[in-house]
């Protein structure tokens, strides 16, 4: 059904069982680019090809293609070059890669039945502000550097779905 996706769980985790790499995106602003598909290979990230699904996610084997369902299919209005639809969904656990990042414009939504910690500063602040959940939902603003370590299958929202929001830097500012 159009503007319907159903992500059994069992799928979520047949696909961690198979692929090395322990995060997926499910819904995307857009089907991973050639360069980023290069820069996260150069990064040791082990990326997998993506390619636009249509009905019901499943998961993939190791040398099949992601299947991702774009932000778009879940909006009547054309968003524009940057703003893609209303959300993009990721699903990841403990041994997803974290980094240490923020985004200028969207909100960045972490819930999990388990057990989670994040460490977050303000952009231009100092300070830096540890969270321990047990289980729960983690809300991030925009220019809210963060870091979360998982320890379960987490569900991962962003809203809206922005091609290019995402923006390396450190959590604690090197001391002179």
């Amino acid at each position: 059904m159009e503007r319907v996706l159903s992500i059994p769980l069992s799928e979520v985790g047949r696909h961690f069982e198979m692929n090395t790499r322990q995060d997926v995106k499910i819904i995307a602003p857009e089907i991973m680019s050639e360069q980023l598909f290069q820069s996260l290979s150069t990064k040791g990230r082990n990326p997998k090809r993506e390619e636009r699904i249509k009905g019901d996610w499943k998961h993939s084997g190791p040398a099949e293609p992601n299947g991702v369902c774009l932000s778009e299919d879940f909006s009547h209005a054309s968003t524009g070059d940057k703003y893609r639809g209303p959300l993009a969904v990721s699903f990841a656990n403990e041994e997803a890669p974290q980094d240490e990042h923020y985004h200028k414009e969207h909100v960045e939504m972490y819930y999990s039945e388990h057990p989670f910690s994040a460490e977050c500063r303000v952009r231009g602040e100092l300070k830096v502000e540890p969270f321990e959940l047990d289980g729960g939902a983690l809300i991030v603003g925009p220019d809210v550097i963060h870091k979360v370590h998982l320890t379960g299958m987490t569900i991962i929202v962003e809203f809206p779905a922005i091609t290019g929001d995402k923006f390396d830097e450190p959590l604690r500012s090197p001391r002179p």
